[in-house]
């Protein structure tokens, strides 16, 4: 901010920088606190147009040394702003801003908290309904996060809603009429991440065999996660069971089962830790579960087992 070239550089310019991230090597803080109002003025001025006006003063008292009359005066010593104190925005809301300002998501997806339920139990992805072709007469699902949402009138008077879906590769919207839209209009709403089962089967009366996929089922995917997996099976091989994996499982599993009693609700079910140990050598498959420790399904221990190139299912 010191340095900054302000008749070039302005506000707006740095707070697009601070909400796509662009400081976030340069600082030891959440970017939200760069746009916390300052409550010691009346005027509200965000933590970022304080620096702003902080680094204009202190190039202009720089200048004035400069061009006083013995050419080289002191700088006034210039306090820097502090860091405020302010509440870190949630992963789905930092993403936004990104997406708000650079026109996508750049530090991370919105559905990458549910992307091992998206890799074991979608079979499609939103693109693929634009060739039902391939589908014709199967049940398919897919996830994703809703965009957009409107709810409407037919010219009788009847409500129906649309509302917009949009995966890791593109989006789709739908419409929901009738008693479909009576059923699934609790879903409708921005930022909800859902799952959607349905089949894809002929249009009603179209007499050019047109498709369509009709949606049967849809959950929040918070919910599939919660309720629906009960169990995850681990395929372990015996070259792979070292005690550095072993200490640093565990770590991984004690931290989960601490974080999960700390935010606990009784509807939640977690899955069961099963392991399957293979020795290819002799031939020998030793199945397991821990009686101990159930966990609940984070991005965490995806990338553990990922990064260790370990087989995994769930049921």
């Amino acid at each position: 901010m010191e340095r900054v070239n302000y008749s070039i550089v302005n506000r707006k310019c740095l707070e697009s920088i601070a909400y796509a991230g662009g400081f976030d090597s340069l600082i030891t803080f959440h970017r939200s606190k760069f746009f916390s109002p300052d409550e010691k003025n009346t005027a509200i001025v965000s933590y970022i147009e304080q620096l702003a006006r902080y680094g204009q003063r202190v190039q202009q008292e720089k200048q004035n040394a400069q061009q006083s009359l013995f050419g080289a005066g002191s700088v006034v010593d210039i306090q820097r702003p502090s860091v405020p104190p302010v509440e870190e925005w949630n992963q789905l809301a930092l993403l936004k801003k990104e997406r708000d300002v650079i026109g996508l998501y750049l530090s991370a997806h919105p559905l990458d908290e549910y992307k091992i339920i998206i890799d074991h139990m979608c079979k499609a992805q939103l693109s693929d309904l634009s060739d039902l072709d391939k589908f014709n007469g199967q049940e398919i699902a897919f996830s994703g996060v809703v965009t957009s949402v409107l709810s409407l009138t037919t010219k009788t008077g009847r409500p129906f809603g649309r509302f917009t879906l949009e995966d890791y590769n593109g989006s789709h919207e739908f419409a929901l009429f009738g008693k479909d839209y009576e059923k699934f209009r609790n879903f409708m709403f921005n930022d909800y991440f859902l799952f959607v089962k349905g089949k894809v089967q002929p249009r009603p009366y179209s007499d050019n065999g047109d498709l369509e996929f009709k949606i049967q089922h849809i959950m929040q995917l918070s919910e599939v996660r919660d309720k629906m997996i009960k169990e995850i099976h681990i395929s372990l091989p015996l070259e792979s069971v070292t005690e550095r994996f072993v200490k640093e499982f565990s770590e991984l599993i004690m931290e989960n089962c601490a974080k999960r009693r700390k935010s606990e609700e009784k509807e939640k079910s977690f899955a069961v830790l099963r392991f399957s140990v293979v020795d290819r050598q002799q031939g020998v498959t030793l199945n397991m579960y821990s009686r101990k420790y159930k966990v609940e399904l984070t991005p965490d221990i995806v990338k553990f087992l990922e990064a260790n190139d370990l087989k995994y299912s769930l049921s």
